[in-house]
């Protein structure tokens, strides 16, 4: 008799590391996890995709699936394990609450069998300085097998406005709760950015049980995009600083 595979999801805010905890997660022998399938153009489904050939036919077939028939889309595609032991892929908060995929989120949420791995950075300036960044050098992922990958270029510093500041750190609280709420009936797993990156930590073994598979070391194809000190990047630091001081937000200033 057959194996069921482990069918599970990542959700989490943007810049919160989840394509390194993808790329760990594939680093297993036993596991496939698909990049957002949900995004505006499908991306990173395993097996099909890759920058050179990103409108192969079959590319286009599986996207025209996924717009046409999303739930049989996940059901069919998304979690089709193969031989594999698990199958999964990653949809970020703003996605999952797109009213164009909502008949998936019910899907989801309806299926009490799929396990919910909840992604979460908890220096929440050190994800807002990650996506500022982000969105001024158009730079999202850096390769590990990029030669200069640990000797790029100091990263310019950037001026972070404290009201958006504020205003963000309250909104991804505000989505992270809200989404504990959504997947309380199933069985979830919350790992922090900073646990999959400690390598003291045990969290990537305990991920990998939760996941119904044989514990081993995984490995990312990736690297962090700055591990500059937040004081070095942001050019109004002490402004920050300050008004950060002030909020239950003031552990972010010790990363």
């Amino acid at each position: 008799m057959s194996i069921q595979a482990t069918r599970f999801i990542i959700i989490c805010a943007a810049r919160t590391g989840s394509t390194m905890l993808r790329s760990m997660l594939n680093s297993h022998p036993q596991m496939v996890c698909h990049r957002e399938v949900f995004s505006p153009r499908l991306m990173g489904f395993a097996g099909i995709y890759n920058q050179k050939d990103s409108d192969s036919p079959i590319r286009q077939f599986v996207e025209k699936t996924r717009n046409e028939r999303p739930v049989d889309f996940l059901r069919d595609y998304v979690f089709y394990a193969g031989s594999y032991q698990a199958i999964g892929a990653k949809i970020k908060y703003d996605e999952l609450e797109q009213p164009r995929w909502s008949a998936v989120f019910d899907s989801l949420l309806a299926d009490r069998e799929i396990r919910v791995v909840h992604l979460i950075r908890e220096n929440r300036l050190r994800r807002l300085v990650s996506a500022i960044i982000a969105e001024l050098t158009g730079v999202t992922v850096v390769p590990a097998s990029d030669p200069q990958a640990g000797l790029r270029s100091p990263v310019p510093k950037i001026v972070v406005d404290v009201e958006r500041c504020i205003h963000d750190f309250t909104a991804v609280q505000a989505a992270e709760a809200r989404f504990r709420r959504h997947f309380s009936g199933h069985r979830i797993f919350e790992v922090s950015y900073e646990g999959i990156m400690d390598e003291r930590s045990r969290q990537l073994l305990d991920l990998q049980r939760f996941l119904q598979l044989e514990e081993t070391t995984l490995t990312a194809n990736t690297v962090r995009q700055s591990a500059h000190r937040l004081e070095d990047v942001i050019e109004n630091y002490s402004e920050v600083r300050d008004a950060l001081c002030q909020t239950e937000f003031a552990y972010c200033l010790a990363g």
